[in-house]
């Protein structure tokens, strides 16, 4: 899974952000289904706040609950 968002907004200044600084993936285990492990698979991004007021110069995407 990963985000089709083309920016998000920085979580200390909420100023939106576009610019990428890197891509990792996260592995979210579920409970087990029929004695099988399920995971997850999300691709999240690492943005650039450029605001220069922010304090903040990275931030991770966050998804929705």
């Amino acid at each position: 899974m990963q985000s089709q968002q083309k920016s998000h907004l920085c979580p200390s200044c909420n100023m939106p952000s576009s610019r990428v600084h890197s891509r990792y993936w996260r592995v979210i285990q579920d409970v087990t289904i029929l004695s099988l492990p399920v995971f997850l698979y999300v691709r999240a991004r690492k943005f650039f706040c450029d605001h220069s007021a922010c304090s903040q110069r990275i931030f991770t995407e966050q998804t929705p609950d």
